[in-house]
């Protein structure tokens, strides 16, 4: 079931990162890390482009394509890992919540037991201190079971 849910809120996640993904592209493309990436390109593929761009025909040859292509596969690609990241990022922060869930769970569990064994206890104590008023002749026992009730108490404190 976990996993199913787990599995549901990837997809959520991811589509909500497709839903953005135009928003996204503008906002890397004026990030420093994407200018320096894309400052990088040119310079890789630069040289070639400013040939072809000073031509006065300006005609598109293929090798001007080719170059344009590589450059807009690699920022792609770019922007991709970027994604990937994110939804990697966001996964582990859904994990680690997950986990402190549990711990937070395991511990409200904990708690409500012993609260539940003490007032178990204590209501014993008083049905004992009804009857034990009603009859003096048990007066001692009872003085006996609330010391063993108490008793109890304590050690159930103490393995919690």
């Amino acid at each position: 079931m976990e996993a199913h849910i787990y599995k549901m809120k990837l997809r959520i996640i991811s589509s909500h990162v497709k839903k953005l993904h135009h928003i996204e592209r503008i906002r890397e493309k004026r990030s420093d890390i994407l200018d320096k990436k894309l400052a990088r390109v040119d310079t890789v593929f630069g040289n070639l482009v400013e040939k072809f761009k000073e031509r006065k025909d300006k005609v598109k040859t293929k090798e001007y394509k080719k170059v344009k292509r590589e450059k807009r596969k690699f920022v792609r690609s770019e922007v991709r890992k970027r994604y990937k990241m994110r939804i990697k990022e966001r996964r582990e922060r859904y994990e680690a919540l997950k986990t402190r869930l549990k711990e937070v769970r395991k511990d409200k569990k904990l708690r409500l037991k012993r609260l539940n064994v003490i007032k178990k206890i204590k209501e014993k104590i008083e049905k004992e201190a009804t009857k034990a008023h009603s009859n003096e002749k048990n007066m001692n026992k009872w003085n006996e079971k609330v010391k063993k009730m108490y008793k109890k108490i304590k050690d159930s404190k103490k393995k919690h």
